[in-house]
């Protein structure tokens, strides 16, 4: 399975714990290729200027948070999380502002990054004024879901 095939699931998952977590209005669409729906080129505004074809988060969409659209960035891998992908996750969600950042891989991330990371959180953060944090999860592809256990720093949910 290829990266492109865990988009969707993946996106289903995150629209499932969205929505559950009490958010009606949640919209995600796959963005991998650069090209972006009217309705995100709007949320996104100017932005969108700089997204394209080879620099585009995999996901992308948005949320209704108290009458204000919050940014959803998510970068999918099919590999061992390094730090050259924290930061190209990172750089997604500080690019659009996103309230919410992902990097969501299918193998458990590296204890010797994990224990790194508890050490340099702040490696996870972004945003300003308004500090934001970067999500690391684990998607199970056999039962497509998010291993909850496996969220780091913790759960965004």
């Amino acid at each position: 399975m290829a990266e492109e095939e865990m988009y969707r699931p993946i996106r289903t998952c995150l629209l499932r714990r969205f929505r559950s977590s009490g958010y009606t209005n949640v919209h995600l669409e796959i963005t991998s290729d650069g090209s972006f729906s009217t309705k995100l080129k709007k949320a996104l505004g100017t932005r969108v200027v700089f997204l394209g074809r080879h620099f585009a988060p995999d996901l992308c969409g948005f949320l209704e948070e108290q009458d204000r659209l919050q940014l959803i960035s998510v970068e999918v891998k099919r590999k061992k999380i390094s730090f050259r992908e924290i930061f190209q996750a990172k750089g997604y969600g500080e690019l659009i502002d996103a309230k919410y950042a992902f990097l969501v891989s299918n193998k458990l991330l590296v204890s010797a990054i994990r224990d790194f990371l508890r050490n340099k959180e702040s490696i996870l953060y972004f945003g300003y004024p308004e500090t934001r944090i970067m999500y690391i999860g684990r998607f199970n592809l056999k039962t497509n879901r998010m291993v909850e256990e496996d969220w780091f720093p913790k759960s965004p949910f």
